[in-house]
């Protein structure tokens, strides 16, 4: 379906686009270029050299390139848009054929196209390889590995502006039910923006590419930098962390071992309980989570994220990064912990991002490497809404924390498919 020009918000007003192609009027490759986006505003260009691109039924169509070459067909933006929180590009893809090797990127004006050589450096990218990366400028790093989109499913894709990072909004492709948030990072202060597009080895189409005026973000279950007095109590989460403001403060439970806030950190305290370790959580109400968490040592010893561990300690999940281990999930059944999924490369970073999705559950380091561990099974969907962090050592200690809903249903505005 085309995305509208204008729909009624929730307050009655219409919402208007900065750029809107809907790609209106039947046009045979090669496209002209540049063009004048229909209904407009905006315009875009495009580049065939191996592959085509033309307009039939209210859809760009792409065909796979016949030796492929990264550049040789694309399709981009002419305008830029400032990093600004909340600035979202909205588009939808179908893949009919291929083996998915489709990149969207959402990149700075610095990226020379056409011609790019691979993925550009500092840019978002979404590829339907399976993949989220990001570029940090002399590099690319993936984030996450996705479940592989269906062939004639549509997927639908919000990619959401933050002050450094992007969210990544998912509906569709015989994957999502409902808007999910994939994925959340703080990493890239890059821009102004464009939306790119090319194609290697696929046949795919677009629907609808959007840029809406009106703002709108996400917001996480809460988030917490700990910065408060010294207290054996340890309060609740201060919001502190992101932009986006915190739904609400949630107090912090001792689920096992002793903690304090210390120094401006969350720390545990000896003597370390024999299992499950020391483990802190916050009581969400919602099972469906992505969750963040930053400790102060280069991993050194375990620490990680805890996802829907009961209240009673009798089930749950540890995700963890190890220096001697890994990243390993754990599932613990109220007696001992059992290892479900092993990577076992050394992790580094700055920390960990873990979720919880249905029965799959997944951690990886936030930066630096593209490796992770994820585990799917039908007792990790136990339906537990508590989640926090886990450490074995009194000697770290962890500065940031965070959780976000993954359902997106009922918080997306209006104007989203």
């Amino acid at each position: 379906m085309n995305l509208p020009l204008t729909r009624a918000g929730s307050a009655g007003a219409g919402v208007a686009y900065l750029f809107n192609e809907q790609f209106t009027t039947d046009d045979a490759a090669p496209l002209a270029s540049p063009r004048t986006c229909e209904p407009g505003p905006g315009g875009s260009q495009s580049y065939e050299n191996d592959g085509t691109l033309s307009i039939s039924g209210g859809k760009l169509l792409w065909t796979p390139q016949a030796s492929w070459a990264h550049g040789d067909l694309t399709w981009w933006m002419e305008e830029t848009f400032a990093r600004t929180l909340g600035r979202q590009f909205i588009w939808d893809v179908e893949r009919t054929t291929g083996t998915e090797n489709i990149y969207n990127w959402i990149t700075p004006t610095a990226i020379t196209i056409p011609g790019t050589p691979g993925t550009p450096v500092g840019a978002f990218v979404l590829q339907y390889s399976n993949n989220l990366s990001v570029g940090n400028g002399t590099s690319t790093v993936v984030l996450t590995h996705l479940p592989e989109t269906i062939v004639n499913e549509r997927l639908y894709v919000a990619v959401v502006l933050r002050a450094a990072g992007v969210h990544y909004l998912m509906k569709g492709g015989g994957l999502y039910t409902d808007w999910t948030l994939v994925h959340t990072h703080d990493n890239g202060t890059n821009g102004p923006l464009r939306f790119a597009a090319q194609n290697l080895t696929s046949t795919f189409n677009f629907d609808a590419i959007q840029v809406p005026d009106a703002l709108w973000y996400p917001t996480p279950l809460c988030h917490d930098t700990f910065a408060r007095g010294d207290s054996s109590d340890l309060g609740s989460t201060n919001g502190l962390w992101h932009d986006e403001e915190q739904q609400s403060a949630l107090a912090w439970i001792e689920q096992s071992g002793n903690w304090e806030i210390s120094g401006n950190k969350l720390k545990a305290v000896g003597p370390s309980p024999s299992d499950p370790d020391w483990i802190a959580v916050v009581e969400t109400g919602i099972d469906e989570v992505n969750v963040e968490m930053y400790p102060t040592s280069t991993i050194e010893n375990l620490w990680g994220c805890v996802v829907r561990w009961a209240a009673d300690d009798s089930h749950g999940f540890a995700l963890t990064a190890d220096k001697g281990v890994g990243l390993d999930i754990l599932e613990w059944d109220g007696a001992a912990y059992t290892s479900r999924a092993t990577n076992g490369t050394n992790p580094y970073g700055k920390g960990c991002i873990c979720f919880a999705a249905g029965e799959r559950i997944q951690i990886r380091p936030d930066w630096g490497n593209s490796f992770q561990s994820q585990y799917t099974n039908a007792a990790v969907d136990n339906g537990e809404t508590r989640h926090g962090v886990i450490l074995n050592t009194e000697d770290d200690t962890i500065q940031k924390f965070a959780v976000w809903p993954r359902d997106q249903s009922g918080n997306v505005p209006s104007y989203y498919p």
